[in-house]
């Protein structure tokens, strides 16, 4: 437990709280989201860096699909002056049954009513894929073409 203007706070219940309501947005509406990022906010996204809250609901609200459902396994955080939270999970788009697991860590700063802020997003897809050069669709299905790349 840890302190935000004097009052006790819970760490995991307040990152549990947040990302259910982060993906329960997201899911039902992407623009929905502008409340939740700081003016100067950072969403690295597949390794692609987008700055500002206005270019990342840009960028968000233009990610090729129609439907999107989060399917959250674990949640971890961290308090060090701002709040860590970092999520696994998968995501299933369009209805389709195949999931496509990520990582999403969020930095998160107090905002004056106590709640907090998206200071920095990072979103990771958890397979080793690589551009689509028309051998798997279902790769480059979520970021049109571009997915993140193994390090080996």
């Amino acid at each position: 437990m840890t302190t935000i203007d004097g009052d006790i706070m819970d760490v995991h219940a307040v990152a549990k709280q947040f990302v259910e309501n982060f993906y329960r947005t997201f899911d039902a509406n992407i623009a929905d989201l502008a409340n939740l990022y700081e003016e100067d906010a950072l969403l690295i996204l597949d390794g692609r860096r987008i700055q500002g809250k206005e270019g990342i609901l840009a960028e968000l609200t233009s990610l090729p699909f129609e439907q999107c459902e989060h399917h959250i396994a674990t949640i971890s955080c961290l308090r060090l002056g701002w709040l860590m939270v970092c999520v696994h999970g998968d995501i299933r788009l369009d209805g389709k049954e195949d999931a496509l697991p990520f990582t999403q860590t969020f930095s998160l700063t107090p905002a004056p009513q106590g709640s907090f802020y998206i200071a920095v997003d990072v979103f990771l897809m958890n397979d080793h894929w690589v551009q689509d050069d028309g051998l798997n669709q279902r790769d480059s299905l979520l970021f049109g073409g571009y997915v993140s790349r193994s390090l080996h």
